[in-house]
């Protein structure tokens, strides 16, 4: 798909994984209001993070990309997290401590704060990140364990396993 503006510049647009969709809309707040979506991922309250995860059973990583439970946690940043907070993301959400739940909120906020003053832009990321190794069997800089690959929540995640 392409735009063609009225100057000759064309603004192309190609989804080979074909996840997106192309819209027009009269009015986006009413669009994006009519969606079932759940509280945006940078605005929700820990508070409210707290209560929302609290009433939550099964796997860690299936909350996280569940859009109408959070919205804008995506596959990488799910399992960025996981491995910032060294909790496996097939755990169990009804396992997890008090203290895991707001350490999963705080680090949450830090990540997509911090890709979103880089625009999003992954090679500005941290070379201690996982989105920086994420191959099987690489061992990462602090040597705690090694980057395994496997399906959990139905999606492709790279988690780390002790040796």
């Amino acid at each position: 798909f392409a735009f063609v503006f009225d100057n000759g510049f064309q603004l192309g647009f190609d989804d080979p994984r074909k996840f997106a969709r192309i819209l027009y809309l009269e009015d986006l707040q009413a669009y994006i209001d009519s969606l079932p979506l759940g509280e945006d991922a940078l605005r929700v309250s820990e508070a409210d993070f707290l209560q929302l995860i609290g009433s939550k059973k099964g796997q860690l990583k299936a909350f996280l990309l569940n859009q109408q439970y959070l919205a804008g946690v995506g596959n990488l940043y799910a399992d960025e997290l996981c491995y910032q907070t060294r909790i496996h993301p097939a755990a169990r959400i009804e396992s997890l401590s008090l203290e895991d739940k707001k350490l999963l909120f705080t680090t949450l906020q830090k990540i997509l704060h911090y890709a979103i003053e880089r625009r999003a832009y992954y090679k500005d990321y941290p070379e201690d990140w996982l989105w920086q190794w994420r191959v099987e069997g690489f061992v990462p800089p602090d040597g705690k364990g090694v980057v395994r690959k496997g399906t959990i929540a139905g999606r492709t995640t790279y988690f780390l396993s002790e040796n």
